[in-house]
């Protein structure tokens, strides 16, 4: 007889059976019914790149914001912060965002980076996660030349904090350096090098890294003057070569050019057949590029799409942009009782009008607007006899006001530089009591306060934010 199984058995035998054939397919539609009910969820991956490191960032830092995923921009955008509160711009590229401060952060403070959630990607799809980063920048630090103490040796770049405490080298050993220029968020310096008659090249150092590299390898040429712009991807510099002429080794006129930071050459800006340009400086929007031509002591004014503006000048040199790009101050020289004297000019270039701001009587020089453009300093050299002393002064744009910052009448003052947040100058200082004396470099507060020398036996200040 067939084998007669109870219903009790068959059906025990059967839900075991269908339970564990159907318990993954209620996991499945668990997940399917969650997935559908919110949309992807994909974890919000990111990293953020900041120079010079979270506990020595730079005060003008040019931070990158990585995702590992396609993220829509305009989801990212308002959910992006600053603290302490600082105006900032960003550019996309691809998958990232560069965040750039709009102002000079303070030295030796804390800011925060937030992110908050509700970014989503490309097709709306939300994306979960925010992030918090935090950075302190650096100590300001003064960049600058120190003359050799023998006669052997040669001009070397050395770098100072400004408590005093001393400098320490950033060239080579033995390296006659010549001059150099800081990238915009102080992570590189190209510096240049005389290695031998006719022959000057630029070099690089990272001052918070070891080591060295050369950074051209010309033959019977001078390289100078490396001016980096504000985005830090072009520098452009000063080119001479060593010309044969009735058979005399001699100079060819100053050129301008324009590199890449990896050395690789972008182009001549100025140079073609009598043309002499020198001391390039970049507007503060990058867009424009203003060099001295000494042939018709004119500034030279470049957008790289036209014909070059030009307006007139002294022959110190370019002078100095307005934050905005919108004017340029400049030296002139103007016939006098006494014969010449040096004044300033404000070039608006915008409406095209020049304004002269001049001293009753003695010289101008060097003028320097500052980063929040309320101010210009300049350096003023009376006449003999006159009873005031060298100053390194202020004045407004509109000349409705002047300060005497520091003055010196056993010195020349000269070279007035703006920190990165103008909150403090350097300049330099040469006693005229000694007829041996050797430049020094001196701070001073903006409000006129904590007064300090530097370094002796140096010139040519730059700031290293």
């Amino acid at each position: 007889m067939p084998e007669i199984h109870s219903p009790s058995s068959v059906s025990a035998g059967t839900t075991r059976r269908y339970a564990l054939m159907l318990a993954p397919m209620v996991l499945l539609a668990a997940a399917l019914a969650v997935l559908l009910l919110n949309g992807s969820h994909q974890r919000l991956r990111m990293r953020l790149d900041i120079p010079g490191g979270a506990r020595a960032a730079s005060s003008r830092p040019r931070l990158t914001l990585h995702f590992a995923q396609a993220v829509a921009p305009a989801s990212v955008e308002p959910r992006l912060s600053l603290a302490p509160p600082v105006p900032f711009t960003l550019t996309w590229h691809g998958d990232e965002v560069q965040i750039v401060p709009g102002e000079a952060l303070q030295p030796g403070a804390t800011y925060t980076v937030s992110l908050t959630a509700g970014v989503t990607a490309p097709d709306g799809q939300p994306l979960q996660g925010a992030a918090k980063w935090r950075f302190t920048t650096r100590p300001l630090r003064l960049l600058f030349l120190a003359l050799p103490a023998g006669e052997n040796a040669g001009t070397s770049l050395r770098v100072a904090p400004l408590d005093g405490t001393g400098s320490r080298p950033l060239s080579a050993s033995g390296q006659p350096v010549q001059d150099f220029g800081v990238s915009p968020d102080g992570s590189e310096v190209i510096y240049s090098v005389a290695e031998e008659p006719g022959t000057t090249n630029f070099w690089r150092v990272r001052p918070g890294e070891r080591g060295w590299s050369r950074l051209t390898d010309g033959e019977g040429v001078v390289y100078s003057a490396p001016r980096w712009s504000p985005a830090g991807d072009i520098i452009a510099y000063e080119e001479r070569r060593v010309l044969s002429i009735a058979g005399e080794a001699q100079l060819s006129n100053p050129h301008v050019a324009l590199m890449r930071p990896d050395g690789t050459p972008a182009g001549l800006v100025y140079g073609s057949a009598e043309e002499a340009g020198h001391s390039p400086i970049w507007s503060p929007d990058g867009t424009r590029l203003a060099l001295y031509d000494a042939n018709t002591e004119t500034v030279a004014i470049f957008n790289f799409t036209g014909t070059p503006l030009r307006v007139a000048a002294g022959s110190s040199g370019v002078g100095s942009w307005s934050p905005n790009g919108r004017k340029l101050v400049t030296t002139a020289i103007l016939p006098s009782g006494q014969g010449v004297r040096q004044v300033l000019r404000v070039h608006d270039l915008e409406v095209g009008t020049e304004t002269v701001i001049e001293e009753p009587v003695g010289q101008m020089a060097d003028p320097a607007w500052s980063p929040d453009g309320e101010w210009i300093a300049y350096a003023y050299q009376p006449p003999l006899g006159l009873g005031r002393g060298s100053e390194i002064a202020l004045l407004r744009p509109d000349d409705s006001q002047r300060i005497a910052l520091v003055s010196s009448p056993e010195a020349i003052l000269s070279t007035p530089v703006w920190a990165p947040a103008g909150d403090w100058l350097a300049f330099s200082k040469l006693a005229i009591t000694d007829s041996g004396a050797r430049p020094e470099l001196w701070v001073i507060r903006r409000d006129g306060s904590a007064l300090r020398r530097i370094a002796a036996s140096a010139y040519l200040p730059q700031w290293l934010p």
